[in-house]
């Protein structure tokens, strides 16, 4: 049904789709998947650790939806390809990829002359391989008018010094989410992305060394025009609209949702 058949703010449910949602054990990732939920998806949530994954399929279930818990590597293409299968066979079909897996398992910063050649490629499997191996599985089974949301970086847009190699791989993301969208634009499939700004996570938390007393002063610190940091629920209420036929005209585009903040 064409999105504009339907009354404005019936255009945001996702009643009865399927959303598969990549590290969606933490943080952003978690709460986009019980936000899919809430709009009305039912989601297959994957991360490396089972207890963190059980307890947000626990929480999809309590909202009435389905949900299986499914813990992998997405950086494994066979596991990539088997949890994509899983969300057709268990679940009926897929309408929704977010590839919401990224950052480092080790968070130093360093100049690109120190930068040893295991943490390129890390950096890069994890920010980009994974968001092509998900996208490349996804595409040959997604349902005509489905949606991919990749999650991209403000880092992708600016000079990096000293985390270069974590922007070039947001930056290729930024590029294959424009890319994938007009291949797949002929199924009206649509792919966007969301470039999150300062969200206080685990590990931006472990990065400053911070409490959460120290937010508000960080916010300020940054200049953030909005005056504060953004939160998960910034994140899930902007992947529900990319999702939904509410935004069934936009395809190829990075979202910037970050309070103004213009690093």
């Amino acid at each position: 049904m064409e999105s504009t058949q339907l009354p404005l703010m019936d255009r945001f449910r996702l009643d009865d789709q399927v959303a598969l949602v990549t590290g969606s054990g933490r943080g952003i990732g978690r709460r986009i998947a019980t936000g899919l939920a809430e709009a009305g998806a039912d989601v297959v949530v994957t991360a490396r650790r089972q207890a963190d994954i059980d307890g947000v399929a626990a929480d999809i279930r309590s909202l009435g939806r389905r949900a299986i818990a499914v813990p992998g590597d997405i950086t494994d293409d066979a596991f990539v390809a088997s949890i994509v299968e899983t969300a057709v066979t268990e679940m009926g079909g897929l309408d929704i990829l977010v590839s919401n897996v990224g950052g480092s398992d080790n968070p130093v910063q360093r100049p690109v002359t120190e930068v040893p050649d295991e943490q390129w490629e890390h950096l890069f499997d994890k920010n980009l391989r994974s968001v092509f191996a998900g996208a490349r599985a996804a595409a040959q089974v997604l349902n005509d008018g489905g949606s991919i949301i990749n999650l991209s970086s403000v880092a992708a847009d600016k000079a990096a010094p000293n985390n270069a190699a974590y922007a070039a791989a947001k930056a290729g993301v930024t590029s294959l989410t424009m890319s994938l969208s007009s291949e797949l634009a002929p199924r009206q499939i649509r792919v966007n992305a969301i470039a999150p700004g300062p969200v206080p996570t685990d590990v931006f938390m472990d990065f400053f060394n911070a409490t959460e007393e120290d937010l508000p002063r960080i916010a300020t610190d940054m200049k953030i025009p909005l005056g504060r940091l953004g939160s998960p629920d910034d994140m899930a209420a902007a992947a529900v609209f990319l999702a939904s036929p509410a935004s069934s005209w936009i395809t190829g585009q990075i979202l910037h949702v970050n309070g103004g903040h213009r690093p």
